[in-house]
């Protein structure tokens, strides 16, 4: 996964028109950094991998997409993190409506059997 990682770091860096030195100097880390990175050698800190998503304009996950075999791949690895992000949302927005509902019930049977124990309390 790092060569893969390295290599569309490369790839983005030379699509910008950078050498390893400019992208060093905007990352703010040495070109035998960005070197060992784009070699696979390497894994950049979380503070160098948002500068270079932000430098090279790209988004997390295409920094892991495959694309030496099959050129329809981003596409296809695309449409399967999109899907996964669905399914996840979606089972998100039922769990969460489904507890909001629990509570909602919850909370009106026990106003009414604190309404219904005042009341039949006090007659």
């Amino acid at each position: 996964m790092r060569k893969l990682l390295g290599e569309n770091v490369r790839k983005a860096r030379i699509a910008k028109q950078l050498t390893q030195q400019q992208l060093a100097e905007k990352v703010h880390v040495s070109t035998l950094a960005i070197s060992n990175i784009e070699r696979g050698q390497s894994w950049p800190s979380v503070d160098t991998l948002e500068y270079m998503l932000s430098v090279l304009e790209l988004r997390p996950y295409e920094l892991l997409l495959d694309t030496s075999n099959d050129p329809m791949m981003p596409v296809k690895q695309v449409t399967q993190m999109q899907n996964a992000i669905n399914l996840v949302f979606k089972n998100n927005i039922s769990s969460t409506i489904d507890n909001s509902k629990n509570n909602a019930d919850s909370t009106s049977t026990d106003s009414i059997n604190k309404n219904f124990s005042v009341t039949h309390h006090s007659k």
